[in-house]
């Protein structure tokens, strides 16, 4: 068991979450994210507006995004609204 898990992703959408654009990266961040007591995400706010084909399914995994000042406020407030702490940085 870890504390924390620090993952980039290739994509975001309201309906599926975080997405990736390989299956076994994708695989591989799923596994290690079941051994972490916080996974975190550090992403461009770019990222929010691309979608990749492979979900990471961490469902309620992440507790933390990390990301720069230019996430919208309505992609911040569903991040939230999902019990994710949004850090702009």
């Amino acid at each position: 068991m870890v504390n924390f898990f620090f993952i980039g992703t290739d994509g975001y959408s309201s309906k599926i979450g975080f997405t990736n654009k390989d299956q076994m990266r994708a695989q591989a961040v799923r596994d290690m994210a079941l051994q972490a007591e916080y996974v975190i995400v550090l992403t461009e706010s770019e990222k929010f507006s691309k979608h990749s084909v492979v979900p990471l399914n961490l469902k309620d995994s992440v507790k933390i995004v990390i990301t720069d000042n230019h996430i919208t406020d309505i992609i911040k407030a569903e991040l939230e609204s999902k019990h994710i702490q949004v850090i702009i940085s």
